[in-house]
């Protein structure tokens, strides 16, 4: 990866708060004029049920992208069933967040490490500028060598306790490394 390009690994435990840091960044960096792209997964709960919503960043589209319930065609990977329209849609979304000033993936999971998912458009994280990838603590060493990311990145651990210092941090590392690379 080129020395000009700065790519933070987002990770934290389950429900901890990863997705709202990213939407929350997202929205901080566009009110001081940057492009956002890519795509948040959110999660519902309905009883035992649980919905995987990827939300693409660029158009502000919706989509479903997996469920632990019924779906009407799909992919089975572990309790969930990926839908092939949500698939496409966050690798679209991916794709053209590439040429964004920030590129989140929320999130690169199994399914990714399995070369499932969002994986097949995952090679422009070398490409994009900036990127915040949303990665489980157990598939970090896995993923950044599966993306090529060598020792090139940064992690951030995300706690409970920490969400409002890490969203700063984030905010400022992001910010920064964008007016360094356009003053220069």
């Amino acid at each position: 990866m080129s020395k000009g390009r700065l790519v933070v690994i987002l990770t934290g435990d389950r429900e901890v708060g990863k997705t709202t840091v990213c939407r929350r960044l997202a929205e901080r960096l566009h009110t001081e004029g940057l492009r956002v792209g890519g795509v948040l997964t959110d999660t519902t709960h309905v009883g035992a049920d649980r919905t995987l919503v990827v939300h693409d960043l660029g158009d502000d589209q919706r989509s479903v992208l997996a469920s632990t319930g019924p779906l009407a065609k799909g992919l089975k990977h572990g309790a969930f069933t990926f839908s092939p329209e949500g698939i496409y849609r966050g690798i679209k979304a991916i794709g053209r967040g590439m040429s964004a000033d920030l590129l989140i993936v929320d999130e690169i999971g199994p399914f990714e490490m399995s070369d499932g998912g969002f994986f097949p458009v995952l090679h422009v994280i070398r490409k994009a500028a900036r990127s915040l990838l949303v990665i489980r603590p157990s598939l970090i060493e896995r993923a950044a060598a599966k993306l090529g990311l060598d020792d090139d990145h940064e992690v951030v651990m995300l706690t409970a306790e920490t969400r409002d210092q890490v969203l700063d941090h984030l905010g400022e590392i992001f910010l920064a490394h964008y007016v360094r690379s356009t003053t220069h």
